[in-house]
């Protein structure tokens, strides 16, 4: 049985597309994953499966939009690769750093794009599916932060501070 983190995007943020983090747990054991449990209210699930991440993404997904009403995009990484992840974080821990969850690879062009929000004191390094965003003054007033969804697309991407992706991979 493999744990996965199923991250939500768009969730639970000014209002709207609401996702009670108890009711996504019951959704959740109803479509037979199993073990649900949230941290946090803007969709953070954990879950077990004996099914690829593939597999997850397809059953979390269907059923957020049978329960909810909406459809909801989501990226799905095994805990193990979160706890990597982390640990691969090439940024001090004195600085504000959030990981860019990705459903692919990002590719040259995407970093590029990354690179090009940044302003002094803020920087981009990619790895994979993670794109690592060293926010200077914080995520709440970072360009980069709010744009990097938009700059990775046509990837799902979804973003996490570190501490956040930490006790996610340790939960």
């Amino acid at each position: 049985m493999t744990r996965y983190a199923v991250l939500l995007r768009g969730v639970n943020v000014g209002g709207h597309r609401r996702v009670p983090m108890a009711r996504l747990r019951q959704v959740m054991t109803a479509a037979g994953l199993e073990n649900p449990a949230t941290l946090l209210a803007w969709g953070n699930l954990l879950v077990s499966s004996e099914g690829e991440a593939s597999h997850v993404k397809s059953v979390a997904e269907s059923a957020m939009a049978d329960a909810f009403g909406f459809s909801v995009d989501t990226v799905v990484f095994t805990q193990e690769a979160l706890l990597h992840a982390g640990e691969a974080c090439p940024f001090p821990d004195t600085s504000p750093v959030a990981i860019a969850f990705c459903s692919g690879r990002i590719d040259h062009d995407a970093h590029t794009r990354l690179l090009a929000l940044a302003v002094p004191g803020e920087d981009v390094a990619v790895m994979g599916e993670f794109a690592y965003l060293r926010l200077g003054r914080g995520q709440g007033s970072s360009k980069l932060a709010a744009g990097v969804s938009r700059a990775l697309v046509p990837l799902v991407t979804t973003v996490r501070n570190l501490a956040t992706s930490t006790k996610l991979a340790h939960a």
